[in-house]
């Protein structure tokens, strides 16, 4: 696990990198303006379609296609995928119309701060990119299907040359037409689904049109999946307030609430992708096999290795918000004020990101055992705490309000589900947790000191990028050597493991040589 995890976090950390370098892109060009907050809230659609379809895959595809598999053969499996793909693009098409057809009066429910201009475009951008949702929706299953085959290599690099592309588009209408921005943007998401769908055949997915409605296992899929989608829909109408609010703080508030948030996920975002992508599927069989134990130290084991990668990106994030935004982002038509902006919120974000990582992972394992309804139940109570404090802590700190809103209810929704998770598995084993996360957080404080101290001095020696970047790799430095001191013993097994593979193939490879 821990292996796969490493390459699946240098594979996602490529694609934020090349994220970033097309957020650094489109803020080159255009800032934080109306153009940007449109360009976002067209993209806002799909996503949120996007974000309600992936967790029908991760509640009913993933779990019911281990049954399958156990019970039926490959045979079985790739029929219900071929339901699910032909179900996805069905719904999808039909989405797209609706869109087509009230535009105007969508983009307004996401945007009501919009004025003349920026409504015009956002309504354009919006028809010319809304197709893409159907592409997205297809490469998500793929995905799921690549994962479930334990192919995660070739899959993960993907997304780096498809943000390629998005970023010439950028450049291009940038020189030409505005809507060039949007029309590579589905490009794009359609070079994706071409690519995937090629390797999901060599994994031996054939495609076929067929639909069986009547199919025991898209049955049991709507009984697990409705809940779900329900519990996503109170997170995706909390983005919209979030997306509202922001729209009537600032001219770009949406666009330095949505580079925060990518910021936030460069970091949360990579670590629990990976260990989902690897820990999910293999929770879907013990769980398959009744095996509780088992789950629970996959949980466990999941929970420190997030912790050990969040912890300390938490206080880095924290220490050099500010920098870090000006060093990404002021360049161009980025000025002050929207740096100001985006790190304010970042800081607060970045307070959030251990809660969500930790949530995201016990959902997850709801999941596994066909529960979908606590986790609805949750995200209900945690909106709602969400949208009241959006209301309340965006008059004192504009949009860092909303982002500090968002990590609260998330600290608040993430104990109240690990309450539900231990009555319904019993003891999750905390107490084994509570020594090694002390000793993270211990370790991430020394390196937050040591690194702030080493950004001062270096300061007055080198130019500011250069001490920011030589601050956080000697950050990297202490925190491995705190870590290593403090003999945490997940830590410790990870090491001795790495260090008798490495001590196993210089001998074999010694041995070959002589």
């Amino acid at each position: 696990m821990k292996k796969t995890v490493g390459m699946l976090l240098i594979i996602i950390l490529l694609s934020k990198f090349g994220g970033f370098i097309m957020d650094i892109a489109i803020t080159y060009y255009y800032g934080a303006s109306y153009i940007t907050d449109a360009y976002i809230v067209s993209i806002t659609i799909p996503n949120t379609v996007l974000a309600l379809i992936s967790t029908g895959i991760n509640t009913s595809y993933i779990p019911i296609y281990s049954d399958i598999e156990k019970k039926y053969g490959p045979d079985k499996c790739n029929d219900f995928t071929n339901y699910m793909i032909n179900l996805l693009v069905i719904f999808c098409a039909t989405l797209c119309v609706v869109v087509l057809l009230f535009t105007k009066p969508i983009i307004l429910v996401l945007a009501s701060g919009f004025e003349a201009e920026a409504l015009e475009l956002a309504i354009l951008f919006t028809r010319l990119g809304i197709v893409q949702l159907i592409f997205l929706a297809v490469s998500y299953l793929l995905h799921a299907y690549l994962q479930l085959k334990k192919s995660f290599l070739v899959p993960g690099l993907l997304s780096f040359p498809m943000k390629l592309i998005v970023i010439l588009s950028i450049v291009i209408s940038y020189k030409t037409d505005k809507s060039i921005l949007v029309i590579g943007t589905v490009a794009a998401s359609l070079t994706e689904t071409a690519i995937l769908l090629i390797l999901s055949y060599r994994k031996q997915y054939k495609y076929k049109p067929k639909l069986n409605i009547k199919d025991e296992s898209l049955k049991k899929l709507g009984s697990l999946v409705l809940p779900a989608i329900a519990g996503t829909s109170t997170s995706q109408l909390n983005q919209m307030v979030d997306k509202t609010i922001a729209s009537r703080t600032a001219e770009g508030g949406i666009s330095a609430l949505n580079y925060a948030h990518q910021l936030e996920g460069f970091i949360s975002g990579t670590v629990v992708q990976s260990a989902l992508a690897v820990v999910y599927p293999d929770m879907a069989k013990k769980a398959a096999h009744n095996d509780i134990t088992g789950l629970k130290k996959m949980l466990n084991s999941a929970l420190i290795l997030v912790s050990l990668l969040i912890i300390p990106g938490t206080i880095g994030a924290m220490v050099f918000s500010e920098p870090i935004v000006e060093m990404l982002f002021s360049r161009g038509a980025f000025d002050y004020r929207a740096v100001s902006m985006t790190a304010s919120a970042w800081f607060f974000y970045s307070t959030g990101m251990l809660w969500f990582g930790a949530r995201a992972l016990m959902v997850r394992v709801f999941y596994t055992l066909h529960d979908t309804k606590s986790p609805v139940k949750n995200s209900f109570i945690g909106v709602a705490i969400n949208i009241v404090l959006n209301i309340v802590l965006s008059r004192y700190l504009g949009v860092g309000g909303l982002a500090l809103a968002a990590s609260i209810s998330e600290f608040i929704s993430m104990n109240l589900l690990m309450t539900v998770l231990r009555k319904k598995i019993r003891s999750l084993h905390i107490k084994q947790l509570l020594v090694p996360l002390v000793k993270i957080l211990v370790a991430s404080l020394l390196m937050g000191h040591a690194a702030y101290q080493a950004y001062q001095f270096l300061g007055e020696i080198f130019n500011k990028t250069l001490s920011l970047l030589l601050s956080i790799f000697l950050g990297v430095v202490f925190y491995t050597a705190f870590i290593l001191l403090f003999k945490i013993e997940f830590v410790d097994l990870t090491v001795r493991s790495a260090l008798e593979r490495l001590r196993k193939k210089l001998i074999s490879g010694f041995l070959k040589k002589v």
